[in-house]
């Protein structure tokens, strides 16, 4: 089964960009019951959001929260570091009625499987790819969750730590990752490396 990778992310809502090609609209009953719930309950499912900030779910809750004077606010959104599936599971799910969980099985059927490139036994992770670079397995080890760079060393191929340690620093210059707190965090410029080497997926 395809398995999205996902993390949440904080972002202020008026730099969340609407898909052009959205295909859901909201008519005034259902703007004004929308509103209600939101000044309400507030946000209580976060939008989708892809790595340029563009809204793959939850339109109508964002503008709402725009006429509502809250834009400059900064709300959780759910990132996907890779939207494609998704998308093709949206699609089914929009025009063929279907629920999301089904839409997904019906991608899951026709897609080639993925199997994970961190495999987990019994807590203790493993990176099953054999050809990554060092900075590409700290690419990998990064996504979705921040890490110290102990456990980072821990895992990578190289066991020299000062010219571990110049790698890190490679990357935090080249911002493809940071260092907030003592835990690295991946960086746009990371995740973009790791959709231009598909480097979730086995070659």
């Amino acid at each position: 089964m395809l398995k999205l990778k996902w993390t949440t992310e904080s972002r202020r809502v008026n730099d969340l960009v609407p898909f052009e090609k959205n295909p859901r609209a909201i008519n005034p009953k259902q703007l004004k019951d929308l509103t209600k719930s939101l000044k309400t309950f507030n946000l209580v499912e976060i939008p989708a959001i892809d790595m340029d900030n563009k809204i793959l779910a939850g339109h109508q809750r964002l503008k709402v929260l725009q006429i509502l004077g809250r834009g400059e606010e900064k709300i959780d959104a759910s990132f996907v570091l890779s939207c494609a599936n998704w998308m093709v599971a949206e699609f089914i799910r929009v025009y063929g009625n279907y629920s999301m969980d089904d839409a997904q099985k019906i991608v899951d059927k026709i897609a080639i499987p993925n199997y994970p490139v961190i495999f987990n036994i019994e807590g203790e992770e493993f990176i099953t790819r054999n050809d990554l670079t060092v900075k590409q397995e700290i690419l990998i080890l990064l996504c979705g969750q921040k890490r110290d760079i102990n456990f980072l060393f821990s895992k990578t191929k190289d066991d020299n730590r000062s010219r571990f340690n110049g790698t890190v620093a490679s990357m935090v210059a080249k911002k493809c990752i940071a260092l907030k707190d003592d835990f690295y965090h991946l960086l746009p410029n990371g995740i973009k490396e790791i959709q231009k080497k598909n480097l979730l997926n086995h070659l």
